[in-house]
């Protein structure tokens, strides 16, 4: 799942509104997405320029949110030999 919180995107489904916050959004999306036992969740935050991903459903949490920064690089749970540069998902 993925999902951005931040300034304009040139990402699909992200907010276009300057400084929007989707913090009870995300609280909303991460209770339904852990309940469902996605195992993996994202979300490109624009306004520090991070990619937060939380893993480790339980109950209406996640247990583990790790944060990377644009010259890390993260591979998918769903893909593990997939390794994606953060850059690349930051505009």
């Amino acid at each position: 799942m993925f999902t951005c919180i931040g300034k304009a995107t040139r990402h699909s489904g992200c907010p276009r509104s300057r400084g929007y916050l989707a913090t009870s959004d995300q609280q909303v999306k991460q209770g339904i997405y852990a309940q469902a036992g996605i195992a993996e969740y994202w979300i490109v935050n624009l306004i520090d320029d991070t990619l937060e991903v939380y893993r480790e459903p339980h109950g209406e949490q996640f247990r583990n949110l790790q944060t990377f920064v644009g010259g890390q690089h993260i591979m998918p749970l769903a893909q593990p030999t997939l390794s994606i540069r953060v850059s690349d998902l930051l505009p």
